[in-house]
């Protein structure tokens, strides 16, 4: 009996070990060689060897530093080659390429170095601010870490000037204008881990006195209407202050100025100004600044408009344009003295066509200097020309 349970137990074991040399093992997979070498997030890698699956979610890719792994998407597969891509969110380093297949994993005998991507400017406001103004810039690929990122304000034939970063993340800096800066216009370069990118646009950086437009109208207007810009460091003095509308390839038109005050100036829309979008730049004191919005000049086909205003030798104010006839009331000139005081409203003739406006000035009329507002109706329009009676 014993004899027989023996051989039983041996049969069972060769059996066994019969069957397991059957079964067939899976091979290991093998690296040969990766390229590139070296890449940035986002950057294809081929990696070829032997014994991959031709499956790609059989096969599991990860970059590891230490003991920082980071898993990559298979972009394709067969069984002597791997695509992936390099992660978004891994960081510059050297790394070893790890293959898994079936359980089976296999590690590169050389690493891959993963480089710092290109910074990116796209853009920065404001466009224009004192020193001592923190600006945003936006973009890509920037350090988290605020001193990793050099910022420079440049200019030709000047040393750059390098400016705080406040706070940083991958797309926006904050960025504090240095107190030296000069005034004048600057690209802004930014570096990090030695890659370094610079700005399209220029940004101006002003003096502390220099004007600064705050806000401009958002409704459109005509020529001959009268706006209001607020801001700050304007003359009181409406004669010390200039108002332009300027058109990109265009001549600048300047603006007739009624009133200003150290952070408003009423302005008249130039009469003729043509249909289109306008930037409006000031000057007060030498030093200039342009808005950033613009300024809707439209069409008004029906509207009382100003074309020239004179007086001539008898005295005779002309006014000519258009449209002045339209309305069933009666038309009017107000005069509107440069020093301030009571406005004079005079009822001016008029020609059939409603195209030209006639005043005999008397003698008595008191000399000055004159704003003339034109009304026909509910309706008026400025002349953008100062009127001078002597």
């Amino acid at each position: 009996m014993k004899h027989k349970l023996y051989a039983l137990i041996v049969f069972t074991i060769a059996t066994v070990l019969y069957s397991c040399t059957k079964e067939k093992i899976a091979p290991l997979p093998q690296i040969s060689q990766f390229t590139p070498e070296s890449g940035t997030p986002g950057t294809s890698v081929t990696i070829t060897g032997s014994n991959f699956s031709t499956t790609s979610s059989l096969n599991k890719v990860a970059f590891v530093n230490g003991s920082v792994e980071v898993a990559a998407a298979i972009l394709t597969a067969s069984a002597n080659e791997i695509v992936t891509t390099l992660p978004s969110q891994i960081q510059p380093g050297e790394y070893n390429i790890v293959v898994s297949v079936n359980g089976q994993r296999v590690s590169s005998s050389r690493k891959l170095t993963i480089e710092s991507p290109d910074p990116v400017v796209n853009s920065f406001t404001p466009a224009t601010a004192d020193p001592g103004t923190v600006i945003e810039i936006n973009g890509a690929n920037f350090s988290t870490t605020p001193s990793a990122n050099e910022v420079k304000f440049i200019v030709a034939n000047a040393e750059p000037v390098v400016a705080v970063v406040e706070q940083a993340n991958t797309t926006l800096l904050k960025v504090t204008v240095p107190a030296s800066l000069a005034p004048g216009e600057y690209s802004i370069s930014i570096k990090v881990a030695g890659k370094e990118a610079s700005s399209a646009a220029k940004f101006t950086c002003t003096s502390p006195t220099a004007p600064r437009i705050g806000s401009i109208p958002t409704e459109d207007g005509r020529a001959g209407g009268k706006i209001r810009i607020s801001g700050r460091n304007f003359s009181p003095k409406p004669s010390e202050n200039v108002v332009e509308f300027v058109n990109d390839g265009g001549t600048p038109v300047r603006g007739l100025i009624m009133a200003s005050t150290a952070t408003s100036i009423e302005v008249i829309v130039p009469n003729g100004l043509a249909a289109g979008r306008y930037k409006i730049r000031i000057t007060t004191g030498g030093q200039s600044v342009t808005s950033t919005e613009t300024y809707t000049v439209i069409e008004t086909p029906e509207y009382p408009a100003i074309a020239e205003v004179v007086i001539n030798s008898s005295r005779t104010l002309v006014v000519t344009g258009k449209n002045f006839n339209k309305a069933l009331t009666s038309t009017s000139i107000t005069f509107i003295p440069e020093e301030g005081g009571n406005s004079l409203v005079r009822t001016p003739s008029m020609n059939k066509e409603g195209t030209e406006l006639t005043y005999s000035i008397p003698l008595s009329f008191p000399k000055g200097r004159y704003f003339m507002l034109v009304s026909v109706g509910s309706e008026s329009t400025y002349a953008s020309k100062m009127l001078l009676v002597q």
